[in-house]
């Protein structure tokens, strides 16, 4: 089963690193925002 995730982080270039790694270890990522405030509404 694959797992899901939403990354929140305020540095565009951590959010892609993160999402890198997590999809090579299997992780789904939904999407992604900069702050917990952006992150709610998307």
């Amino acid at each position: 089963m694959q797992m899901t995730v939403f990354i929140i982080e305020d540095a565009k270039f951590m959010r892609e690193v993160l999402k890198q790694t997590l999809t090579r270890f299997g992780y789904r990522v939904v999407g992604e925002a900069s702050d917990g405030k952006e992150g709610v509404t998307q």
